[in-house]
């Protein structure tokens, strides 16, 4: 349980909407233990289009799509995902 890393293999949807000028809000959603995004997707997309910026949803390691074996994951390995999953919605999200 040493990992630390975030997984290659994380499943990630991106929702966009815009890419015109000014800036571009955006808005991570992070399942549940024992859950994954799937719960998440409808909201992600209805809420991208409101506030017209980029949402994404993605599966922690050893969840849904992405790969990893639970049983030897920690809190840390999740929270190198959940920081890798922000770090690349920032790339989708501009400020003016």
């Amino acid at each position: 349980m040493t990992r630390v890393e975030p997984a290659a293999s994380l499943a990630r949807t991106l929702f966009l909407v815009g890419g015109g000028g000014g800036s571009t809000p955006g808005v991570l959603f992070i399942h549940g233990y024992g859950s994954d995004q799937m719960g998440y997707r409808d909201r992600a997309d209805a809420t991208s289009v409101a506030i017209g910026g980029a949402c994404l949803t993605f599966d922690l390691s050893g969840h849904g799509r992405s790969g990893g074996e639970l049983s030897r994951l920690s809190i840390k390995d999740h929270l190198a995902d959940a920081i890798s999953a922000y770090d690349e919605l920032a790339g989708h999200v501009r400020r003016s």
